[in-house]
C-alpha cells in the first residue's frame, strides 16, 4: 500500500497547535516543500503521521511496509527528501531495511520511530547513519526537529556529490599532460 499526501490538502482549522513551528518553506519559492517518505505498518499511525508531517510543511509519502519502498525506491526529491521509519515491522524490519539501502548505495538521511525500542536498536540504527530516534508517541516539535536535520543533511550530501560528479567532470576534461 502506498499513500501520498500533498501538503495544503487539509483545512486551516486542521492546522496544528505549533501553526509557527513549520519547515521554513515559502510557497512564493515556487518549489515544491521536501518529500518525507513514510514507512510504517500500523495503517492508523500511518496516516496521523502523513497528516502530522503535511501539517508541518513537508510532502509526505507513506508505505505500509519496507517491500512498498523497495518497489517504489524513490529518487531524492531536489528540493530535500528523508526517510521517516518504523524500526519493527514484519518481514523486513527498518533495520533490516536501512541495511539494504545502504548496501545498495541509497542515502537517504533517516529518521527512525519506534513503540516498542530498545537501546540496542538505537544503537544499531544510529551506527548505521541514522540521524535521529524518536520514541512513539513523538511530540511535533521534537518530529520538526528532527525531520528539518534530516533534510538539512540530505542537501547538503546532494551539494556534496553535485561538486565532486563536476570536479571528475573537469578533471576528465583535462589532457594527459595537464594530469601531470
Amino acid at each position: 500500500i502506498h499513500l501520498r499526501c500533498h501538503a495544503g490538502t487539509h483545512s486551516p482549522t486542521s492546522a496544528s497547535p505549533h501553526a509557527s513551528a513549520r519547515y521554513a518553506h515559502s510557497p512564493a519559492m515556487n518549489t515544491p516543500p521536501p518529500v518525507v517518505h513514510i514507512v510504517d505498518d500500523d495503517a492508523a499511525f500511518l496516516r496521523s503521521t502523513l497528516f502530522m508531517v503535511e501539517g508541518l510543511g513537508f510532502a509526505a509519502q507513506g508505505y505500509a511496509l519496507a517491500e512498498d519502498f523497495l518497489a517504489a525506491l524513490p529518487a531524492p526529491a531536489p528540493q530535500g527528501c528523508c526517510l521517516l521509519l518504523d524500526i519493527r515491522m514484519p518481514r523486513i524490519s527498518g533495520l533490516e531495511l536501512q541495511q539494504r539501502l545502504a548496501a545498495a548505495g541509497h542515502d537517504y538521511p533517516t529518521v527512525f520511530m519506534t513503540g516498542h525500542g530498545d537501546i540496542d536498536q538505537a544503537v544499531q540504527a544510529l551506527r548505521g547513519g541514522a540521524l535521529n530516534f524518536l520514541q512513539k508517541p513523538f511530540r511535533e516539535q521534537a518530529l520538526l526537529d528532527a525531520l528539518n536535520h534530516a533534510v538539512a543533511v540530505g542537501l547538503a550530501t546532494q551539494r556534496q556529490h553535485a561538486r565532486r560528479a563536476q570536479a571528475q567532470a573537469l578533471l576528465a576534461r583535462l589532457s594527459p599532460r595537464e594530469r601531470d
